[in-house]
């Protein structure tokens, strides 16, 4: 047997293990061990038993967490608004298997949401330091750079390279989170959070590249805007002058394909944006699915545009018969209803609140570690949010990891004691604070 299937069969045994003997933490190392090695989407898949790693390891990390002595501190799960309004998008999922169009797809989306919320939950309760939630984010950045080795030197589309994110633009969307995440811990953090990102950051951008995906470059793009509005005020200089270190290496590692997909988004002709087929057909894509929603309004079910497509959709714009949504939201109204779409914006407006209450703590008390955590966990929902305007990411799971950071970040004991601070309490003077009573809750 080759050693790859026995080194991961060897670790994924050892966390298990080291999840109840030791400490739940080991659980959730474990299912980001499946989730970056993807034993079931490899060369080696059967080499290794076909069973369900990732939600093994995810309900492995829950019954150590459930069965642990000690209580969690600070609120509960429950009292954030973030996961009352996931609780309550997973809820939804349920019932619509009786109405949806393919229920067996359904099921799995279902399952998978739920799976979701499991390892949200998981990342909330075990990252309750500043050191977890760095170490967490630092093992985001090892994934890619491993997803970036294996892209390393091949050619053409990146379709099927890194396991369970098995296409090009998918891969691109995940890279370029891995590329910010990777850039703010080389900003804000000292020590192997600093550097180990530092020496990732170019495998992984180049794979951001390789994967040809003009969503992830866009979503790079507003992933960094994001992250200068956010970043702390001392390292505003420095954050540009890494930005623009990251433009020439951007460009030093792009190839005349890359560019000219990149191009074909700003380039006009005889006033006319030169846009490939692929790019104009999700105007029509978009187009057929608000037809579908209307006729859907309580939800179609997982997969609900591919499913309907066939119904809807001219044959041009299939392939093998179907076609599949190339627009987060739009995915989610077509899939999951009106009210589907609505929570799961809601997500995001949850996210963008708490990030500002961090920002404001940040600057108020001159927390640069919460400052940069604001930064890094902003850039990557608007990754992700920007990238899927192009793509269906609706169900991406590094989105629903950033939602446990930030409840995670805004229930650390410092965080939750200093909640109170409003931005008109900031005193530039150094040592100058005004502070107030806290107000509680974060919702």
């Amino acid at each position: 047997m080759s050693l790859t299937p026995l080194i991961f069969l060897g670790l994924f045994a050892l966390g298990v293990i080291a999840a109840f003997a030791v400490h739940p933490k080991y659980g959730l190392y474990t299912y980001f061990l499946a989730f970056f090695m993807s034993p079931d989407k490899t060369w080696w898949e059967d080499l290794v038993p076909d069973i369900r790693y990732l939600m093994i390891a995810g309900a492995v990390t829950l019954v150590a967490l459930l069965t642990q002595s000690a209580k969690s501190s600070g609120l509960k799960w429950t009292e954030i608004g973030g996961f009352k309004i996931f609780i309550a998008f997973v809820v939804l999922l349920f019932p619509m298997y009786f109405w949806a169009v393919e229920p067996d797809e359904h099921w799995e989306g279902c399952i998978l949401y739920a799976k979701h919320l499991l390892i949200t939950y998981a990342i909330y309760r075990i990252a309750t330091d500043r050191e977890m939630l760095k170490t967490i984010a630092l093992i985001m950045v090892v994934g890619c750079a491993w997803f970036g080795w294996q892209a390393l030197g091949k050619s053409g589309r990146l379709e099927g390279v890194a396991g369970a994110i098995s296409d090009a633009n998918t891969l691109g969307m995940h890279m370029a989170t891995g590329v910010m995440t990777g850039a703010m811990m080389f900003l804000g953090f000292k020590g192997r959070y600093k550097w180990v990102a530092f020496l990732c950051i170019p495998l992984v951008l180049n794979t951001v590249i390789l994967s040809g995906s003009r969503g992830a470059f866009l979503g790079l793009l507003s992933g960094g805007m994001a992250a200068a509005v956010f970043c702390p005020r001392r390292f505003r200089g420095q954050f540009g002058l890494l930005g623009a270190l990251g433009i020439v290496l951007f460009f030093m590692l792009a190839h005349d394909q890359f560019l000219d997909r990149i191009a074909s988004i700003f380039l006009v002709t005889e006033g006319q944006e030169a846009m490939d087929s692929s790019a104009a057909s999700r105007f029509e894509i978009a187009r057929y699915g608000w037809e579908m929603a209307k006729d859907y309004p309580l939800g179609a079910g997982h997969k609900g545009t591919r499913a309907l497509s066939p119904g809807y959709m001219p044959e041009y714009l299939l392939s093998h018969g179907r076609r599949a949504a190339h627009n987060s939201v739009m995915a989610a109204l077509v899939s999951y209803g009106f009210l589907g779409a609505a929570l799961y914006l809601a997500l995001y407006g949850w996210s963008a609140k708490q990030l500002f209450r961090l920002r404001r703590i940040s600057e108020a008390d001159r927390d640069t570690d919460i400052g940069i955590f604001a930064a890094m966990f902003a850039a990557v929902l608007a990754s992700v949010f920007v990238s899927g305007i192009f793509s269906n990411y609706v169900f991406a799971e590094v989105q629903f990891w950033m939602i446990g950071m930030i409840a995670a970040a805004v229930n650390l004991p410092e965080v939750r004691e200093r909640s109170g601070v409003r931005e008109a309490d900031v005193d530039e003077r150094p040592g100058r604070r005004i502070h107030h009573r806290p107000r509680p809750g974060y919702r």
